[in-house]
């Protein structure tokens, strides 16, 4: 388990992760929509793999969030599907 005052990561048997964030400090924030606050993550080993997800996704109908950007964690960025559902590509920091 990984934890922040803001922030606690629950790694499951099967491997799964499931993270929680505070909604008054994720980025980018978190407004009241369909898909509610919830996040679907996907980890990626580098951020070229990162890149090129968000060249293909960004041309579909999912609407950006946030462009790809170093954070605390590693390389992200964050879209919505249709439903308004939060999509998360990630890859860890080498620390």
């Amino acid at each position: 388990m990984e934890r922040s005052p803001t922030f606690a990561l629950f790694v499951l048997n099967t491997g799964m992760k499931l993270g929680l964030w505070s909604r008054h400090t994720a980025e980018p924030s978190v407004k009241g929509e369909c898909g509610g606050g919830s996040e679907i993550c996907f980890r990626h080993d580098d951020a070229a793999s990162v890149d090129k997800i968000y060249a293909d996704w960004s041309g579909r109908a999912l609407r950006v969030l946030q462009t790809p950007v170093e954070m605390d964690f590693g390389y992200t960025f964050v879209v919505t599907d249709p439903d308004g559902h939060r999509l998360r590509v990630y890859a860890m920091s080498a620390a």
